[in-house]
């Protein structure tokens, strides 16, 4: 066959109404014709190429396909922005430049589809009528009734004996608890007969222990929980080591429970909610720890540690089970809220109770089951009774319930819904009904702390109220990674409120959740975005106030949603990591690099919780240990109790907390320069403690007593040195 020339193609295409001679090969002929040329060839003309030697590559490891570089650099300048955060010298400017640029990667990355993160299955379809016991109904109506009536003031002979005024008393609390359970049984999903529920005992006493695996999951959820305990009791006596004021008060309503004193409200100190003190003085009870800081530590720290278990259930709901086992180690290691837990005062009540809500409120909606919803509202009812911050849970409860309203739902499921919110509210009101009496009766008291702070009943405001609350919004937003406010008692002042890690990766999962909710509306995003802010507002709302905004305690119901949005995004970069490494080294590359980065995130809580916060903590708080000590010593040795006194003096120490330390039963162990003289009828040898400063009162004192030896004690700790002062018997 001849070669056509340039000339017969040029031809061909001139000539269009005549048919076409010319025919041009495919490529596929082309490669037909040349393996026919090569295999005509001589064999001796054929070379076999050297085999070259390989060159090595990172590729032939770690074989990427479409490397996350958005996601990657957007990490990377939040990690360099929030290290710029870290006190002292913190670098806002740049931080701020940096984050900028960083949020812009990361919602781009998502954008684009680089950056995932876990989303929850569909929902339930409804599945069930709700339907009510008319029994039920009918006999919780007059136990209600008789609950609210019994838990009244009144004073008069039988009456208080047998119901209190306020107070949780045996017939009361009876009715009550009766109440709570006739207004359950009216709703609650449970075997019709008693043939069926003695079935399913019999059934899972015989399956339950099969279910018990012991898996790589199983020995990973030890090991978690084997960290979370160890951050949580380690060093429990001294860190932190001082009683405060606080803490004096909270013994004393202990004291009152032990002596039958059971108040729903107690007064003292602008008025608590009751539930520490009968968990202290039920652990006193069984540990026999005695009236002592430990027995407060002991029942906030199992608080702390109840919220746990449902943050993870919560984020197993929201994504995956990697993202329940991350936001459950990392909420039980951070110092924000291993601190609050810690320091035996009511703070970790807010998220013990905001956990459970939330997560059965969440299941509720998104299963479609009736127990469920009456689970979120025994929860909500008894969290009613902790801290005073979870009185805006109701109302995040309705946010909740609008939001999902306004999502594309079918309508089934939004009347479902809203039927089972009517459901938790019934439920919440009655378990809440001893302390909803209280309020009713008792509003100045029951709300003095919260009017105090949101309205000008103790100070006006400062400025515009409009004004103070977005600023008290935007600075409580960037408590996470600028600053957790002044109060040195539960926190460590002026530094961010998470670790690098979690600060850097909480922002950019915020970030990305409302990417997620902008692009693909859901109203699980929605709400999980909103809540952060509205469990935020004990704190937000201080508008006469603004100084104590932010602060961890009020913020503190926070901790649910925070650390599940951590959790969120740190899964999410891990496995935009692993969809990018192809070879199976590389997948264990991407995990041992988020391993990595937990180590450090726990690392840097250690020295949060166990160097930093007890350091600043003692320069900050009396020095009641040292003082205690020494009374304790010159009690059991020539002295008593009796004849040991602490001079008041301003804004120094807790007398009363003095008394604790030393090993005497809890009373104030003050004397005020009036009460000089009476010490000179005690016989006996006398102890002084003073203040540094008070050299009118030892001057007082010298010429009372002109042969008493005046020491100074060097404390270990700088700036709580005091004076000592031993007067002799008189010859």
């Amino acid at each position: 066959m001849s070669e056509p020339t340039v000339l017969d193609y040029v031809k061909e295409k001139l000539i269009f109404w005549k048919p076409g001679t010319l025919h041009l090969p495919s490529e596929e002929e082309l490669a037909a014709l040349e393996a026919a040329e090569r295999a005509a060839e001589p064999a001796e003309s054929i070379t076999q190429p050297e085999a070259a030697s390989p060159e090595w590559s990172w590729s032939t490891f770690f074989p990427v396909q479409n490397f996350p570089l958005r996601a990657v650099v957007a990490f990377l300048l939040a990690l360099v922005a929030q290290i710029s955060l870290e006190p002292p010298a913190k670098n806002v400017r740049l931080s701020l430049i940096l984050y900028v640029l960083s949020f812009a990667l990361a919602a781009w990355s998502f954008w684009v589809g680089e950056w995932h993160m876990a989303e929850a299955t569909e929902e339930a379809a409804v599945s069930e009528d709700f339907t009510f016991r008319k029994w039920a109904v009918i006999a919780s109506v007059p136990l209600i009734i008789l609950t609210y009536v019994t838990f009244s003031g009144f004073k008069e002979k039988i009456w208080f004996v047998l119901f209190g005024m306020y107070q949780f008393k045996f017939l009361n609390t009876l009715l009550w608890v009766a109440a709570i359970f006739v207004t359950v049984a009216a709703f609650v999903d449970f075997p019709h007969t008693w043939q069926e529920i003695r079935s399913g005992v019999r059934s899972w006493l015989v399956t339950w222990p099969k279910r018990i695996k012991i898996n790589p999951y199983t020995l990973l959820l030890l090991l978690v929980t084997g960290v979370i305990i160890f951050f949580r009791v380690y060093r429990l006596a001294d860190v932190p080591a001082e009683m405060t004021s606080d803490h004096a008060e909270k013994l004393l309503d202990v004291q009152d429970v032990l002596n039958n004193i059971t108040n729903v409200f107690f007064q003292r100190n602008t008025g608590r909610e009751a539930i520490q003190f009968y968990l202290t003085a039920a652990i006193i009870k069984l540990f026999h720890t005695g009236i002592t800081f430990m027995s407060l530590k002991i029942g906030t720290v199992l608080a702390g540690l109840g919220a746990l278990p449902f943050i993870y259930l919560l984020g197993k709901e929201i994504a995956n089970k990697r993202v329940a086992v991350v936001a459950t180690l990392l909420a039980g290691t951070a110092y924000w809220a291993n601190v609050i837990s810690r320091v035996g005062l009511r703070f970790p009540l807010y998220p013990l109770f905001v956990a459970p809500a939330l997560y059965y409120l969440v299941r509720g909606i998104r299963h479609k089951k009736r127990n469920d919803f009456i689970w979120s509202g025994i929860a909500l009812g008894l969290g009613m009774h902790g801290y005073s911050p979870f009185r805006i849970v109701p109302f995040i409860i309705i946010v909740a319930w609008i939001i999902y309203l306004l999502s594309r739902r079918p309508r089934e499921s939004k009347e479902f819904t809203l039927t089972g919110v009517i459901i938790l509210a019934v439920v919440s009101l009655v378990v809440f009904l001893p302390l909803f009496r209280y309020m009713i009766g008792n509003p100045d008291i029951f709300l003095y702390r919260t009017l105090t702070r949101l309205g000008e009943v103790e100070q006006p405001y400062p400025g515009s109220p409009v004004l103070i609350f977005f600023d008290n919004l935007w600075n409580a937003m960037l408590m996470f990674g600028y600053n957790d406010g002044l109060t040195w008692l539960h926190s460590i002042p002026l530094r961010p409120g998470l670790d690098v890690i979690g600060a850097v990766f909480f922002y950019l999962g915020y970030i990305l959740l409302i990417v997620r909710a902008v692009r693909k509306p859901n109203w699980l995003d929605v709400f999980l975005v909103l809540s952060v802010p509205l469990l935020m507002m004990p704190s937000i709302l201080s508008l006469a106030f603004p100084v104590e905004n932010p602060t961890l305690n009020r913020t503190s119901g926070a901790i649910v949603p925070v650390f599940i949005i951590i959790a969120l995004a740190l899964d999410g970069f891990v496995a935009l990591l692993e969809r990018s490494f192809a070879s199976r080294t590389g997948k264990v590359v991407a995990n041992v690099i988020g391993l990595l980065l937990i180590v450090l995130s726990l690392k840097q809580n250690y020295k949060l919780t166990f160097e930093q916060y007890p350091e600043q903590f003692a320069l900050n708080a009396g020095n009641t240990s040292e003082i205690g000590q020494v009374i304790h010593d010159f009690a059991n040795s020539f002295g008593t109790y009796d004849s040991a006194w602490v001079v008041g003096y301003p804004y120094w120490i807790d007398t009363r907390v003095v008394s604790l330390r030393a090993g005497t039963e809890l009373h104030d162990m003050a004397i005020w320069p009036e009460q000089f003289s009476s010490t000179l009828e005690i016989p006996g040898p006398k102890l002084f403690i003073l203040n540094t400063a008070d050299i009118e009162d030892l001057q007082t004192l010298k010429s009372m007593y002109p042969l008493a030896s005046v020491k100074t004690y060097t404390s270990k700790v700088q700036g709580k040195d005091f004076l000592i002062m031993l007067a002799p018997v008189e010859p």
